[in-house]
């Protein structure tokens, strides 16, 4: 079903958008106590940054899961198409963003499709 809401599609991406930088403080959150409070130990050093992409990935992941379910429940159709559009946009934003502090790299553009398939997922979660 190719029908497309723009309702859905402004309400998702905003209510995405806002959701992804919750997730994304209470992850930057959580990192600075473990690295203030706690995890000093030699044996973590070597996975450190390792454990922390992996968070990133996790926390962003979770956030277009709940994008693609939240625009699916607005939507007044079952339409993948609105919650593609959603987090595709969300992450491009998002890279648009992260732009002013980093370079482009291969693992920020693979965001950009994989953000889509998150968006289908969940999408199908809020459907069945």
């Amino acid at each position: 079903d190719l029908r497309m809401d723009l309702r859905a599609i402004s309400l998702g991406f905003v209510l995405t958008l806002i959701l992804g930088l919750v997730i994304q403080l209470v992850y930057i959150l959580a990192i600075t106590l473990i690295g203030a409070y706690g995890i000093n130990l030699p044996s973590f050093a070597p996975y450190k940054e390792t454990l922390w992409l992996i968070g990133a990935v996790i926390s962003f992941a979770l956030a277009m899961l709940a994008g693609g379910i939240i625009t699916t429940l607005i939507a007044r159709t079952n339409a993948l198409i609105n919650p593609v559009i959603v987090c595709t946009a969300v992450s491009i934003v998002s890279l648009l963003a992260a732009l002013n502090y980093s370079a482009l790299t291969w693992f920020s553009v693979v965001v950009i499709p994989v953000s889509a398939l998150l968006s289908i997922v969940g999408a199908k979660m809020a459907i069945e």
